[in-house]
């Protein structure tokens, strides 16, 4: 989990540029899609269109993510989840710790875009995760590996 915590918060790198000067770089990270893949199972275009709103709690107190939409590729909208129509939904229980994480986030998109997108598009949060994968020397790993790690650990917890 320490690389999907790198993923979420983004990463400073100090180094030398090709002119052997030292330089800081700032690599952005993805917000809170990389955990929301990672613990709950969600595509990369689900997690980018989660809202703080979208996360509720019933009365018995089991907490639910409302997952309606997902971000459009280009961050300006949102859209039906994949293979489903306007309206359908699911709802995916939210472990404590994504629960606390977004209960301290504000009102909005989870994973707001860059110059006033309210969602991050699609290339900008494939960029990114590739760009620090790359640093981190970590090859063959896409943004989709994450929701794969989850339904893997899941398979193994199921008792037989």
């Amino acid at each position: 989990d320490d690389t999907v915590h790198m993923l979420a918060d983004g990463l400073t790198v100090t180094g030398k540029d090709k002119n052997g000067r030292y330089r800081v770089r700032d690599m952005p990270g993805l917000g809170t899609a990389p955990w929301l893949q990672r613990t709950m199972g969600l595509r990369i275009r689900e997690a980018l269109g989660a809202r703080k709103s979208d996360f509720r709690e019933r009365a018995d107190g089991a907490r639910y993510l409302h997952l309606c939409w997902q971000a459009s590729e280009n961050g300006r909208e949102l859209e039906p989840l994949k293979h489903r129509k306007a309206g359908e939904f699911r709802d995916v229980p939210v472990p404590d710790m994504i629960w606390d994480m977004v209960r301290n986030l504000p009102d909005g998109p989870l994973c707001p875009g860059p110059n006033g997108t309210p969602y991050m598009p699609y290339s900008t949060a494939g960029n990114r995760f590739g760009r620090m994968l790359e640093y981190l020397g970590i090859s063959g790993v896409h943004t989709y590996s994450l929701c794969h790690q989850f339904a893997s650990e899941a398979l193994d917890a199921k008792p037989r």
